[in-house]
C-alpha cells in the first residue's frame, strides 16, 4: 500500500474519531471555505455552519 493512501486512511479514521461531520471532513478534503461550499449547495454559509454542527 502507498504512503499516500495510509496516509489518507489515516486521516479518515482521525476525523471519525474526532467526530467531524461528513460535510466538514468534505470541505477539508476538497479545501472548500464554508462560504464556497455554501454556493455549491445552494444555502447560506450560517446553515451549512448549522449542519455541520448538528452532524457531529
Amino acid at each position: 500500500m502507498s504512503d499516500l493512501v495510509k496516509q489518507e486512511q489515516a486521516i479518515a479514521l482521525t476525523m471519525v474519531q474526532q467526530r467531524v461531520s461528513w460535510l466538514a471532513a468534505v470541505r477539508i478534503y476538497k479545501h472548500l471555505s464554508r462560504a464556497d461550499a455554501a454556493k455549491m449547495l445552494n444555502i447560506t454559509p450560517e446553515l451549512l455552519a448549522r449542519m455541520e454542527k448538528k452532524n457531529k
